[in-house]
Formats: C-alpha cells, sequence, structure tokens
C-alpha cells in the first residue's frame, strides 16, 4: 500500500490467490534487498529492509471475496471504517464489471447502484488520501453500417459514463505477442503506452521497448 501502509483487494471473480501473492511479495523484498546491498552507505534504507519481509507484506493484504452484488455493496459500506483502522493506502476492486454485467436486468437499476458505488469509492479515495484501482472489463460494440465502415469495436463493460468518472484511465491489451499498458486519461500526464510483461516476480518492464509520449489531439 506504499508509506507503510496496507492494501485492501476486493475479488469479485475469485481470480485472487495467496500463492501468487506470496511470489511477488518473494521477489520484491529480494529485489529490494539487493539495492539495500549496492548502496551501504544508504543507512535508511537498510532499516527500513530490516522489516521488509515477504510475511509482512502478505500481513498487509485485506482480502474481501464477494460472490454477488449486494456482497460487494455491503463491503464497499464498511470500507472507510476498515480502511481507517487498518492504515489502508490502496483499494483494489477487482473486477467491478463482473457482478454488474450478470446480475441485472434492470438497467435503470444498475445505473442507479453503479453511480452510488462510484460516488463511495471517490469519497474515499478523497476523505482518507488513497488509491483506489477499479478493474473494467471490456465488451464488443457493434458498429452502424454508417459508422467506421459498420466493424465492431472494444468498449468499457460499463459505459462510458463509468469510465469517464475515472480520474486516471489505463487500458491493458496485446501488440502481436507483447503486452501494453496505454495511458488513455490522467489529469496531469500526456496519452503514452509502455511494453511490460508479467513474470513469476510481478509486472516487469520490457527494456528497450518503451515508446514516448504522445501528445493528445
Amino acid at each position: 500500500g506504499g508509506l507503510d501502509g496496507a492494501a485492501v483487494y476486493v475479488d469479485t471473480e475469485g481470480s485472487f490467490t495467496a500463492e501468487r501473492a506470496a511470489d511477488i511479495a518473494e521477489a520484491t523484498a529480494k529485489h529490494l534487498a539487493v539495492i539495500s546491498r549496492a548502496n551501504p552507505e544508504d543507512q535508511q534504507m537498510a532499516d527500513a529492509m530490516a522489516s521488509f519481509t515477504t510475511e509482512r507484506v502478505l500481513d498487509r493484504i485485506h482480502l474481501f471475496r464477494c460472490h454477488e452484488v449486494t456482497e460487494l455493496l455491503a463491503v464497499l459500506e464498511t470500507l472507510p471504517a476498515y480502511c481507517k483502522a487498518h492504515g489502508a493506502r490502496l483499494v483494489v476492486v477487482d473486477s467491478v464489471a463482473f457482478h454488474f454485467r450478470q446480475d441485472f436486468r434492470d438497467m435503470a437499476l444498475r445505473t442507479a447502484i453503479l453511480a452510488k458505488m462510484t460516488n463511495r469509492l471517490m469519497a474515499l479515495a478523497t476523505t482518507q488520501s488513497l488509491a483506489v484501482v477499479t478493474v473494467n472489463q471490456v465488451t464488443v460494440k457493434p458498429g452502424a453500417e454508417n459508422e467506421r465502415g459498420g466493424k465492431s469495436r472494444l468498449v468499457p463493460a460499463l459505459g462510458e459514463s463509468y469510465a469517464h468518472a475515472c480520474a486516471t484511465r489505463v487500458i491493458l491489451s496485446w501488440e502481436d505477442d507483447t503486452r501494453v499498458a496505454y495511458l488513455y486519461k490522467s489529469p496531469r500526464l500526456p496519452q503514452g503506452r509502455a511494453r511490460y510483461t508479467v513474470t513469476q516476480g510481478g509486472v516487469r518492464d520490457v527494456r528497450g521497448t518503451k515508446r514516448p509520449n504522445e501528445a493528445t489531439g
């Protein structure tokens, strides 16, 4: 969570695994230990590394498993007090779209609940100065005959209104056989993209393949 804080992970799809989190935590601890040994004059880093262990990282990850939308809303209701009590600096909802795509037939009700949930997450981020990351999904939108040659395109699963509510948007996709993170929207940075890879130790840069930022038009 940063700043010696905790992280809250809200899992709606059942994709979180403790073994994977342990792999990443262990790799991060080893990586930082190498950096610390390479800078023996940095006593502050050495002191921090003395307590930076895999177990300490895992102890600061708080997991909520939500099997339906009512459980998700109940968790979000308790998050302000929970985050404050545990010193959380990061909240991840993975994915925010899962239950909203499956559990609703009434689109008006879905829109109202989604808007209420979004406002709660934004208020949480603002009042407690923490980061909120929500994982959306994409869906295929058929193109009209007079629109872009009638070709289908990928769009945010929860619609553009939810996408616009996010302060920062990063789109993850593939180019040939390479993963690409595209910064689509940011209040501080221009649009740009970077290639990356997912290893046993987590997300890593693909060296020498970063592209320069592209100015917005």
